[in-house]
């Protein structure tokens, strides 16, 4: 049970503390955390609760790394895997744009791609030295042929080096931090075949975005195998990010959800209930509490996801109109009106935001190359989200 002064402020301390949060399930006590976390919430982020308006672009789903909870993986032998063709695509992206008002395109890859021959090859053969220079072509094209597309990057690791190369074509990077216990990383553990999920490279790539000035989401997976003291340890090098970087945008809390290919590869995976979610939201909320923003895909739990609300999120993250969530394929976006008449209903108030969130918006020059800076100037409002004439309809 959290300690309270004598202003009923909550208190969390050290590791051991922390854990017994996490492990605790006394009804009581959870009470009291959500309640908590949402005065907290409410107090620094108002009655507003955001979304992006995006499409998902899986350029590849071709992945060096096998995350054995993973179902968006392919080998580059398997029928199932792809590489996009840029021109394709460049011109489905703004039919949609038009037709459904996008303002955010994800684009997402497997990690590190290009080290299979396979891939390299195809690359050659349309005439791209490297996978990155694949990757800025397809964003280069993108803004070319489009009006308020606004690109938002999570392939996975990339050098500062690269990073430079890609900052100009892009509003925020995303990589996830998962969970930032190594021993996820042993023999028969989720990440033990996954080189670039060691917790010391997700790491250096935040720290390499702050270098940058660039704004970076960044989240927990929970139910990869982790215990109390691996949530524990992962929330307090979170605080530690969150008070040393002022480049991490938003912390996804993200449930694991099996498929068929992480039910065969993962036994000792666990989807979390509702419930463990909202827990760990408000107990992210209350130690957090105002330094980021903090979001949890509504679409991995669509009969309740309007609890997340109680539990502290200020953002339902990413939802698309069009495309399918490519990393959880089985679980469809709920529709914009569904989430805002969720949204109303406990309450508060559904604003549209950008792929950058309003307070990096402020200090553009910082942040934004000025392609990209120009258009997200031109669309928003006095406060940072998106100013009301150029939201789309509630599909």
């Amino acid at each position: 049970m959290m300690k309270t002064t004598g202003t009923e402020e909550m208190k969390i301390t050290g590791l051991s503390e922390i854990a017994k949060l996490f492990e605790d399930s006394n009804y009581i006590d959870i009470l009291q955390l959500i309640s908590k976390a949402c005065e907290i919430r409410d107090r620094y982020f108002g009655k507003i609760i955001t979304y992006s308006r995006k499409v998902f672009i899986p350029l590849t789903n071709i992945c060096s790394n096998k995350c054995y909870y993973c179902n968006f993986r392919r080998d580059p032998e398997s029928s199932e895997a792809y590489i996009m063709n840029i021109e394709d695509i460049v011109h489905k992206v703004k039919k949609w744009e038009k037709k459904f008002k996008i303002k955010e395109i994800l684009v997402c890859t497997g990690e590190r791609p290009d080290r299979y021959e396979k891939v390299r090859d195809r690359l050659k053969m349309w005439g791209f030295k490297n996978y990155i220079e694949y990757v800025i072509t397809f964003l280069d094209k993108v803004l070319k042929n489009t009006e308020f597309a606004i690109p938002h990057l999570n392939i996975g690791y990339l050098s500062f080096e690269e990073l430079k190369l890609l900052k100009p074509y892009v509003a925020s990077v995303g990589l996830m931090l998962e969970c930032i216990s190594y021993r996820l990383n042993r023999r028969g553990m989720p990440h033990y075949e996954s080189s670039t999920k060691m917790p010391h490279i997700r790491l250096r790539f935040i720290y390499n975005c702050y270098r940058l000035r660039i704004a970076t989401t960044t989240g927990i997976l929970v139910g990869i195998c982790e215990d109390s003291i691996d949530r524990a340890r992962t929330l307090i090098v979170t605080k530690k990010l969150l008070e040393n970087f002022d480049n991490i945008q938003e912390i996804i809390i993200q449930p694991y959800t099996p498929g068929s290919i992480s039910e065969r590869l993962c036994t000792c995976c666990r989807r979390p209930t509702i419930y463990e979610i909202m827990k760990i939201i408000s107990i992210y909320r209350i130690y957090v509490r105002n330094l980021t923003s903090i979001q949890s895909p509504p679409n991995l739990y669509p009969e309740s996801f309007g609890l997340l609300i109680l539990a502290g999120i200020n953002d339902w993250g990413g939802i698309s109109p069009i495309t399918p969530d490519y990393i959880n394929i089985d679980y469809r976006w709920p529709k914009i009106c569904e989430i805002r008449k969720v949204t109303e209903s406990f309450g508060y108030m559904l604003r549209e935001r950008l792929p950058i969130y309003p307070k990096y918006i402020k200090n553009a020059k910082v942040w934004l190359s000025d392609i990209i800076r120009e258009r997200v100037l031109n669309i928003v409002d006095e406060d940072g989200l998106v100013d009301r004439k150029y939201e789309g309809e509630d599909i």
